[in-house]
């Protein structure tokens, strides 16, 4: 499976339904954001439905953040963001 760099890639379906074996097995730690795994950080239990909406509120602000940062990558690749302070000046020097 070739998936394009800088993707989203959403896993949706039932418990048990083998998402993050499938996760797990094509993606880095890092590039998966979990549901489960959030409710576990609002409440040490990542299977307590009591507080999906906090869980839904910690992968929404980590994707934004992370998306945030891809979009600032590809505004530098694409010449668009402002020079960084510290690089040497463009053109001749006139």
């Amino acid at each position: 499976m070739q998936i394009p760099n800088l993707s989203l890639v959403v896993l949706i379906g039932p418990s048990g339904s083998g998402k993050s074996t499938f996760a797990r097995t094509h993606f880095l730690p890092t590039e998966v954001l979990s549901s489960d795994v959030c409710r576990g950080m609002a409440c040490d239990d990542e299977n307590d439905q009591t507080v999906t909406n906090e869980a839904f509120e910690i992968l929404h602000f980590i994707a934004q953040k992370r998306l945030t940062t891809f979009q600032k990558e590809l505004d530098s690749l694409d010449g668009r963001s402002p020079p960084s302070p510290h690089a040497p000046p463009q053109g001749d020097g006139r």
